[in-house]
C-alpha cells in the first residue's frame, strides 16, 4: 500500500488482507461473518417474540369473528352477542408505586354487566368496590402499566377483584374510557 501524502488507500487495498493466495475470501472471515449473521438472525428472533407477539395477542380478542361474514342487529357486538348494560365507575386518581410517587395514574372505568339487576348491588357495595381498585391501582408501578399488556392484565384483575364482591351477577367487561399516566 501506497500511503503518501498524495493518494488515498482504496477500499481494495484494505480487502486485500482478508483473501487468500487464490483471491478468495479466508475461512476465518466467512466463520466471522456467519457467526455474526447467526447471532443477528437469533436476536432478531427473540425481538420478534418479546415484543411484537404479545401485541398481536393483545389486539386480537377472543372469540373474535369476521364482522363481514356475520349480519348482527343493531347494538350486538362482533362476536353476535349483545353487549350487557353498561355501569360508570369514578374516576380513579392515584400515586404509582416507585419513583417516590411522582408518578401518577388517572382512569376512568366503565364496566359491562350481566344483568341490570347487578346495578344496584354494585352501587350498594360501592366502598368495598372503591377500596378495592385504590388498593390494586396503587400497588402499580409506571412499568406495570405503560404498555398494552399491562392495561389488559389490569382489567382482568380488575374484573376479579369486583367479581370476587358481588353475589347476584357478574361482570363481563371492563372498559378504560380514561387513561391517564404523568
Amino acid at each position: 500500500m501506497n500511503y503518501d501524502m498524495g493518494s488515498k488507500p482504496y477500499l481494495s487495498d484494505h480487502v486485500k488482507h482478508f483473501r487468500n493466495e487464490k483471491g478468495f475470501l479466508s475461512a476465518k472471515l466467512l466463520i466471522i461473518i456467519g457467526i455474526i449473521v447467526i447471532i443477528l438472525a437469533g436476536a432478531g428472533f427473540f425481538a420478534y417474540l418479546k415484543f411484537v407477539m404479545p401485541l398481536k395477542n393483545a389486539a386480537a380478542p377472543d372469540g373474535l369473528q369476521n364482522a363481514s361474514t356475520s349480519e348482527s342487529p343493531k347494538g350486538a357486538t362482533m362476536s353476535g352477542a349483545v353487549p350487557g348494560p353498561i355501569f360508570d365507575l369514578n374516576t380513579f386518581i392515584v400515586n404509582l408505586m416507585g419513583d417516590s410517587g411522582r408518578r401518577y395514574l388517572k382512569v376512568t372505568i366503565k364496566l359491562e354487566l350481566s344483568a341490570e339487576t347487578l346495578k344496584e348491588e354494585i352501587t350498594q357495595k360501592m366502598p368495598e368496590i372503591q377500596d378495592n381498585l385504590l388498593v390494586l391501582l396503587s400497588s402499580k408501578s409506571y412499568d406495570d402499566v405503560a404498555d398494552i399488556t399491562g392495561k389488559i392484565r389490569l382489567r382482568a384483575e380488575i374484573m376479579s377483584r369486583i367479581n370476587n364482591v358481588l353475589t347476584t351477577g357478574e361482570i363481563h367487561k371492563v372498559f378504560f374510557t380514561e387513561f391517564v399516566i404523568q
